[in-house]
């Protein structure tokens, strides 16, 4: 009778110990999806802000090989330089907590 206690508090614990170690691994498939979907979406942002950046200078080329470079050209290319600068600074912050979040992912 004993032996048989002790045989099944051994498989419950056993059983308990596959079942942690499985939702963990789901948490941490859980985690990493989500990580990846946002590493994803910050290549779609960087990409789209790249492309502003080419369309920019691209417009300022074809401005200077036209000669005209009035005020209100100028102000509207350094309005758009201004936009696109801020937005690399938020893509920055988001490339810096990925890193950190990869980081405790490794881990």
């Amino acid at each position: 009778m004993l032996a048989h206690v002790l045989f099944s508090c051994a498989t419950i614990l056993y059983v308990h110990s596959v079942l942690y170690d499985a939702e963990s691994q789901r948490t941490k498939y859980k985690k990493l999806r989500k990580f990846t979907a946002d590493l994803d979406r910050f290549e779609i942002d960087f990409s789209d802000l790249y492309e502003s950046m080419e369309a920019q200078t691209q417009r300022f080329i074809a401005w200077e090989k036209e000669g005209q470079s009035d005020l209100n050209r100028t102000k509207a290319l350094l309005d758009s330089y201004t936009a696109i600068t801020q937005r690399s600074s938020r893509l920055k912050r988001r490339l810096t907590r990925l890193q950190q979040r990869f980081t405790a992912l490794s881990q």
